[in-house]
């Protein structure tokens, strides 16, 4: 089974990292660009038949420009585009601080967001003040995150309210659900989405490890929309609230 987004219009880029089209929009245009290597990883995977395969040592990541996004990505600057749901696998090689995904540079005061993995947590940061400050949304301390075990997490913004649920493919439940509100307004800044790195403009934090289908959407999705992408039978909008999880006969993808 594999889940199906080409009949939802709220999905604005899905990355499937399959081999030979690691950088590839499999839904839009919204092509990444690989920076140092970045590898197709044909043995550890949860989609298809790759992941991306990232190495901390020599700082890779992708990405993609601001002004390459199309017109209602997320958090693109010009516009008012600050509500959606960002869902995706990962799965650690080092639990040092290492970014997930960002539009965020601390070079040049250009802070918007992130999500990274640290010290077996996991990190939400926001920039406001047009990018001059910085609050932290989340920092987690109940060491959720193991090395080599595939995590799949769900991360939605609407208006400053955000929530973030993620799950362990090792206990087969939900390891982690925190949410609150932003004190500040989030800056929609002229800076690159980044997967894979937290800092990339001063070259620091690097992802060490997997990723796999990583997928945007322009609304908050609901839980039983996470639950459905976790099985992998998420088909053209949101899903039944009753699709049970809980269960291994929904793994039919590869665990590392």
């Amino acid at each position: 089974m594999a889940n199906d987004f080409s009949g939802d219009s709220d999905v604005i880029a899905l990355y499937n990292f399959e081999n030979g089209a690691l950088v590839t929009d499999s839904k839009n245009s919204n092509t990444l660009t690989n920076n140092n290597s970045v590898a197709a990883d044909t043995v550890n995977f949860k989609e298809g038949a790759a992941s991306a395969a990232f190495n901390r040592a020599t700082n890779t990541f992708l990405d993609i420009t601001d002004t390459n996004l199309q017109s209602d990505f997320p958090l693109k600057s010009g516009t008012s585009n600050n509500v959606f749901s960002i869902l995706g696998w990962f799965r650690t090689l080092d639990v040092t601080r290492q970014g997930i995904i960002n539009k965020y540079e601390t070079i040049g005061n250009r802070r918007s967001l992130f999500l990274r993995a640290e010290a077996q947590d996991l990190t939400i940061g926001m920039g406001y003040n047009s990018g001059a400050s910085f609050e932290s949304l989340y920092s987690g301390t109940v060491n959720v995150i193991a090395n080599t075990v595939w995590y799949h997490y769900m991360l939605t913004f609407n208006n400053g309210v955000w929530r973030l649920r993620v799950w362990s493919d090792s206990t087969l439940t939900y390891v982690l659900t925190v949410n609150g509100t932003a004190v500040n307004n989030i800056s929609l800044l002229d800076v690159p989405w980044v997967i894979g790195s937290y800092r990339p403009d001063d070259g620091g934090n690097s992802f060490d490890g997997n990723i796999d289908e990583t997928v945007f959407f322009k609304r908050v999705v609901s839980d039983a929309d996470q639950d459905s992408i976790i099985a992998g039978t998420y088909t053209s909008g949101p899903s039944p609230a009753n699709i049970p999880v809980l269960s291994n006969s929904y793994k039919r993808r590869r665990a590392s």
